[in-house]
């Protein structure tokens, strides 16, 4: 990849342009690079994506990939832009100490795309994962964790201590806990939420959501506040050292 044109001009595109500028590689925002870039990043405000990926796909030239950060419905936009092989999915969760580029390939999306796209991803030095739907490893790995503290509050633990050790597992408004705070956590607690965070990983792994469950720390680690210093909630959970 020579050169990248940002489609946008909101928030989003402006923080998408600042980590493609870390790659090293050319970054175009206003449009005149669209017919020579060899990846081009949907990153438009609004909810026309279908509109959006039909126009950018227009102007690329052939071969270039189209990355859209909007939407759900990958396989929709590879029908909309006629580019099969060459539409894939992008989720970010950008903050200042711990990033997270989610690569969502569609049904059709060529490996040697998604090959180009993380390659460029990791030129920035941000953590990116392959995951089969934007979003869905964090959202299902977070409800199992508030399901288990729900579990635990109903069988008379007290409130402050699930609290404390779903803080501890990140699930938490305030990210992270301090270091005297993470002393109090109730190590059996703490080992409940895990077991239950480790067994929805196994499911993820399983349905073919994630490759493997390392890619699943790195998620929850990287996008969603979890303790670094852990390795991730199946590494924490002991279940990979078990299975290997």
């Amino acid at each position: 990849m020579a050169s990248v044109a940002i489609a946008g001009s909101g928030k989003r595109a402006r923080a998408i342009t600042v980590l493609f500028q870390l790659s090293g590689v050319p970054v175009t925002t206003d449009g005149s690079g669209l017919r020579d870039a060899d990846l081009i990043i949907d990153a438009v405000d609004d909810r026309k994506a279908l509109v959006t990926i039909r126009q950018l796909a227009s102007k690329a030239k052939p071969g270039a990939i189209i990355a859209t950060t909007r939407g759900r419905d990958l396989d929709g936009l590879v029908d909309a832009a006629a580019r099969d092989g060459a539409i894939i999915g992008l989720k970010l969760r950008l903050s200042g100490n711990r990033s997270l580029v989610e690569v969502v390939p569609a049904a059709t999306t060529a490996p040697q795309t998604v090959s180009a796209v993380l390659g460029l991803i990791r030129k920035t030095g941000i953590q990116a994962v392959v995951t089969r739907q934007a979003g869905l490893v964090g959202q299902r790995m977070l409800e199992a964790c508030r399901a288990a503290a729900y579990d635990l509050r109903k069988n008379g633990v007290s409130s402050k201590d699930v609290k404390l050790a779903l803080a501890s597992c990140g699930v938490s408004r305030q990210r992270g806990i301090s270091a005297s705070s993470k002393k109090a956590v109730d190590p059996a607690l703490r080992h409940r939420l895990l077991l239950e965070m480790a067994r929805e990983a196994v499911a993820l792994t399983s349905e073919g959501i994630v490759r493997q469950s390392f890619d699943i720390d790195l998620i929850l680690v990287h996008g969603y506040g979890f303790p670094p210093e852990d390795g991730g909630p199946v590494w924490a959970s002991g279940l990979r050292r078990k299975t290997g």
